[in-house]
C-alpha cells in the first residue's frame, strides 16, 4: 500500500466522529426546545439525549484513534477535552446566535458526563 493510501485508510477511521460531530452541530442548532416543555416527553429525556449523544462521539473518537494507532494517553486527553469543551462551545453558540436557544449548566454537565462515559464504555470494549 502506497503511503497516502495509507493516510487515506487511516483518516477513513474518523468518518464516524466526524457525521456525529455534524449531526450533534445540526441538533445543537436547528430544533428548539423550551426547557419548560413537558410535550408528552419523559422528564429529562432531553438531558439523556444530551448524554448519550456525547457518549457516542467520545466512544468513536476513541475507537477511530485505536484504529489508527494514534491512541495514546496524551491523545486520548486531547480528545476528552474536545468533545467536553465542545459541548460547552455549543451551549453558548446557542445562547449567543440562537434566541429560541437556551444556555443550560445541566445540558453542559449531561455532556460532561456522556464524554467520561464515552471514554469507560470504550476501555471497557477495548479490555474484554
Amino acid at each position: 500500500m502506497k503511503f497516502w493510501q495509507a493516510k487515506i485508510f487511516r483518516l477513513a477511521f474518523f468518518t464516524p466522529f466526524i457525521i456525529q460531530a455534524l449531526l450533534i452541530s445540526i441538533f445543537s442548532t436547528q430544533i428548539s426546545v423550551s426547557p419548560t416543555f413537558s410535550g408528552g416527553v419523559l422528564p429529562g429525556f432531553y438531558k439523556i439525549a444530551h448524554l448519550g449523544a456525547y457518549m457516542m462521539w467520545c466512544y468513536l473518537g476513541l475507537w477511530a484513534l485505536h484504529k489508527s494507532n494514534r491512541l495514546t494517553k496524551q491523545t486520548s486527553k486531547y480528545l476528552l477535552f474536545l468533545c467536553a469543551f465542545y459541548g460547552f462551545l455549543m451551549e453558548t453558540v446557542q445562547y449567543l446566535f440562537f434566541p429560541e436557544r437556551f444556555f443550560e449548566k445541566n445540558d453542559i454537565l449531561a455532556n460532561v458526563i456522556g464524554v467520561f462515559l464515552g471514554q469507560q464504555l470504550f476501555y471497557f470494549f477495548k479490555k474484554n
